[in-house]
């Protein structure tokens, strides 16, 4: 098994037990509350109803699993600090943040007409202590959120999201320089339809970032 299938098959292992670990302590939690009588509404309240042990799980999955993490990126030579936090793409990735609260907030408002389901059953929220606020701050808005940030974001740009032959998705240019790399004998020799056609572009596209890569 090559690097890269290698990298991808650690990449989905680290994602899928962080998702699983997280998930499956809901389930089981909702599922221990359930008495006869409950519908599905009644036990989704239930998921976060002790909400110390659910956000001390979240810092303890994430952070449980950041160094094998850390390791795959080290290992390949990935920078965290320059890909992770670059100033390319920190005010878009904090305006998708934004989005996605206020996404959030809007499914919370909806989510208020489901309520009209439940039973006496539903565990019904209390104001929240100034305990769980910060505890929720540091759960999910610094470690849960820097470290999924990594996982869901880095490992899958990184080592899931691969194009056929091993060339990431994100770029025709380092496509091409990758394959010069690789096969240095070969980018002169081989017709240019041909390998627009391997890396996936269209032969214009390889021959506007030849032309570019000359100047």
């Amino acid at each position: 098994m090559d690097t890269t299938k290698q990298n991808a098959k650690q990449a989905v292992a680290l994602t899928t037990i962080l998702t699983l670990f997280v998930a499956g302590f809901e389930l089981l939690i909702a599922f221990t509350k359930y008495r006869t009588g409950m519908n599905f509404l009644d036990l989704t309240t239930y998921v976060t109803q002790n909400k110390y042990i659910y956000f001390m799980l979240l810092m303890i999955a994430n952070l449980a699993l950041f160094p094998a993490a850390f390791l795959l990126f080290k290992t390949n030579g990935i920078s965290l600090k320059n890909e992770i936090c670059s100033k390319k793409t920190l005010v878009k990735d904090i305006l998708y943040g934004i989005i996605a609260l206020a996404g959030t907030e809007i499914v919370g408002l909806v989510s208020i007409l489901a309520d009209k389901g439940k039973t006496e059953m539903a565990y019904v929220m209390t104001k929240p202590s100034a305990e769980i606020i910060i505890l929720w701050f540091i759960s999910l808005g610094l470690v849960s959120g820097i470290i999924k940030e990594i996982f869901f974001k880095g490992l899958a740009r990184f080592f899931m999201c691969r194009f056929r032959n091993g060339f990431l998705v994100e770029n025709a240019t380092e496509r091409y320089l990758s394959f010069r790399k690789r096969y240095p004998d070969l980018s002169g020799r081989v017709a240019q339809r041909h390998i627009a056609t391997y890396l996936g572009i269209a032969p214009e596209t390889l021959s506007r970032i030849r032309n570019s890569l000359k100047e």
